[in-house]
């Protein structure tokens, strides 16, 4: 009697194991699933911050590139002007077209714009490089071949 009893209770503590480990791989699937959809976000995020963090860095590329025809632009209209005032003749000539005050005014300006979208670049890549990590693709590429099983 007492081994009908025992192999009862085995038989049904086979059957709640058995149960129990097929609801531990359905939990462990849809917590995958979960997983894999926050990855596949957070990877979607990474790649448009890496995109405007590269769009940004092109215009300041085009900045800077605008400032240095300027400031040549600049330097050349102040020596010329100088060449002229300083002239054989001895007699000063000022030119009434170009005032070297206006153009250093538009180049600190210039200068101060540039600066500030350096730094806001630069702290987009600090938190571009705080955000990434090896395996984030590695992730969200395990979850695709888990849905497909």
């Amino acid at each position: 009697m007492v081994t009908l009893k025992s192999m009862r209770k085995e038989r049904v503590i086979a059957a709640m194991e058995k149960r129990l480990s097929k609801y531990q791989l359905l939990i462990l699937l849809r917590l995958t699933v979960m997983l894999k959809d926050q990855q596949g976000s957070i990877g979607t995020q990474l790649d448009q911050l890496e995109s405007k963090v590269s769009r940004l860095s092109a215009e300041n590329a085009l900045r800077i590139s605008r400032l240095k025809s300027d400031l040549i632009g600049d330097i050349k209209r102040l020596v010329d002007q100088k060449k002229v005032s300083g002239s054989a003749t001895g007699v000063s000539v000022v030119s009434t077209t170009y005032d070297p005050g206006s153009g250093l005014t538009n180049l600190r300006s210039a200068i101060d714009t540039l600066a500030s979208g350096v730094v806001s670049a630069t702290r987009e890549d600090t938190i571009l490089n705080n955000l990434f990590f090896e395996s984030v693709y590695l992730r969200e590429e395990s979850g695709c071949r888990t849905r497909n099983l």
